[in-house]
């Protein structure tokens, strides 16, 4: 603003800001996981037990990560093998969408691996971070809590 008051007022000869180059991100290149991949993830040591919980959730409830993340452990009923889900999407709909899934044996079997899990959070996904930042601690909906991204 100031470059093209000076111009306008014969200050300077020319606009320097209009040189500066504009930086153009570039577009995020996303490709779908391979099998093999998702199998190295879930074998190797070194992959966290909360994400290895949180991929397998996924892949046997078909649900979206930020609803994996926010699934609280209230939503399951064991007596009756079923869990509430209330995908997050559908939030602002006139109606929103609530469902009541009958659990299969795997999804029964991470379900039970995450409600045994020695960490205290309201959240099915959850882990104890090694160091809590107040800026972590947030963006959060719970200290142990996992977020959506």
């Amino acid at each position: 603003m100031v470059q093209v008051f000076a111009v306008a007022k014969g200050l300077a000869e020319r606009n320097v800001a209009e040189l500066t180059l504009v930086k153009v991100e570039a577009e995020k290149k996303r490709q779908r996981h391979t099998k093999e991949g998702l199998h190295a993830i879930l074998t190797y040591e070194w992959t966290p037990e909360w994400l290895r919980r949180g991929i397998r959730l996924a892949l046997v409830s078909l649900q979206r990560r930020e609803d994996i993340a926010t699934r609280e452990k209230a939503a399951v009923d064991l007596e009756k093998n079923t869990i509430r889900v209330s995908p997050g999407k559908t939030q602002n709909y006139d109606y929103p969408v609530h469902l009541e899934i009958v659990m299969s044996e795997a999804l029964r079997a991470v379900v039970k691996e995450s409600l045994a899990s020695p960490v205290v959070c309201p959240y099915l996904i959850h882990y104890s971070p090694k160091a809590r930042k107040r800026e972590q601690l947030d963006v959060k909906r719970h200290r142990n809590a996992v977020t959506e991204d």
